[in-house]
């Protein structure tokens, strides 16, 4: 059973850490969502649950980088290339190179990302519910974590999660393009992308899984009556959170031009998220963009973010086809720590659309991805992000009173 929704003053009457209490005023825009079962607060699919090791080592870290050590919190595993869907978005369209990683190295990276200060490890694809091991792989996140697994929906019926409820798997992320069955089938080029989406939400709801439901943004839906519709229609579902993301210009969408979606998207979707935010009735509005910009976390690629392909390539991000090294040859510390001349600090944009920029600016674009570890490190040195950091991190180290600073709480 989850409570929707607890109060901010309430969680934060139940924090006794000094460090987790100068940064928590940045979250008091966000619904708190309590799971009875397992006694868990969640904040939203970004952040740990609360109270558990993966929150405490969460702040730990965070401390640690907001004196400039690096730190992958939020690491991803794409166990598998394949995938039964061609999305409108796909920022891994162009990889050639579909095969699963294997079960042996997924546990030993697992490990290793623990070892190098992730908190939040996400097992993706491809569509990872494709490989009939998932159960093996979930079961595989370590203790000190928390997984969060990303799906179309695919193969999620009412067993899964008896199968893997003593894991450390506790959100899961499914994508749903529209409220619309028609146009979710057409983006996605899978003619059962809807339904699967729909029984997969329906059945998770009533688990202590965390569910998000994950909307990339169009010029369609970019309207206080479309989103209100897409809200309406989520909150039937009982989904906890709706995560909002703009497009990533990779894969699909490399060399288009969203700008004027991003500028018209932003101011929008804080007034929407502001208007949700006291109806308890209505599921959490994470705004992806708002976390990822300079007054919260910033773009954390190849700094608190970081991506293991399913050829084993070692990424900044699972968007960007870009590789440093490959966990069968070189252990992802070695790799990590080789990427710091090129990922300092965290970013004040999305690395993706800075790239893409730079790729368009001088025709560089590539047939196909990977690319390899030399162009990977020739982009990244063109890209530079100096050493600034985003707000929160720089909140943890400030002695006065901490101000909310996301531009729809002023």
């Amino acid at each position: 059973m989850k409570i929707k929704f607890i109060d901010a003053e309430t969680f934060i009457c139940q924090i006794i850490d000094e460090t987790a209490l100068k940064a928590i005023s940045f979250l008091e825009n966000e619904k708190y969502t309590r799971e009875t079962i397992k006694d868990k607060i969640f904040i939203n699919g970004v952040l740990p649950s609360f109270p558990g090791e993966s929150w405490n080592r969460f702040f730990t870290n965070c401390y640690g980088i907001s004196n400039f050590k690096r730190i992958p919190l939020w690491t991803d595993i794409v166990c598998t290339g394949r995938c039964h869907c061609n999305c409108w978005h796909c920022f891994r369209s162009k990889h050639k190179n579909n095969e699963d990683l294997e079960l042996d190295i997924i546990a030993s990276v697992m490990q290793d990302a623990k070892e190098c200060g992730a908190v939040i490890i996400g097992v993706t694809g491809g569509e990872p519910m494709l490989r009939n091991d998932i159960v093996e792989i979930i079961n595989c996140i370590p203790n000190g974590t928390e997984g969060q697994l990303y799906t179309t929906g695919i193969n999620i019926n009412d067993q899964f999660y008896k199968k893997i409820e003593n894991s450390n798997l506790t959100r899961c992320v499914i994508s749903l393009d529209h409220y619309n069955e028609t146009i979710v089938n057409q983006r996605r080029n899978y003619k059962n992308a809807y339904s699967d989406a729909i029984r997969a939400i329906s059945i998770l709801a009533d688990t202590p899984l965390y569910v998000t439901v994950t909307l990339c943004l169009t010029e369609e839906l970019c309207s206080e009556t479309e989103l209100n519709k897409y809200l309406e229609f989520v909150c039937k579902l009982r989904a906890d959170e709706i995560r909002i993301i703009l497009p990533v210009p990779q894969g699909n969408l490399e060399n288009k031009d969203n700008k004027r979606l991003y500028i018209d998207a932003i101011n929008l979707l804080r007034i929407f998220k502001k208007n949700t935010l006291f109806d308890t009735e209505l599921p959490s509005i994470l705004l992806f963009c708002d976390y990822e910009s300079r007054y919260c976390l910033g773009c954390g690629a190849g700094t608190h973010i970081l991506s293991i392909n399913n050829d084993g390539n070692v990424s900044p991000c699972v968007a960007l086809p870009l590789s440093f090294g490959n966990v069968k040859e070189t252990k992802l510390k070695e790799i990590y720590t080789n990427m710091e001349p090129f990922f300092k600090t965290s970013w004040p944009v999305c690395y993706g659309k800075q790239m893409n920029g730079f790729l368009v600016r001088n025709g560089l674009f590539k047939e196909s991805y990977p690319y390899s570890v030399d162009f990977s490190r020739y982009i990244a040195s063109q890209c530079s992000n100096g050493t600034k950091q985003g707000a929160f991190f720089k909140a943890l180290t400030s002695t006065e009173q901490v101000k909310p600073v996301l531009a729809y709480a002023n």
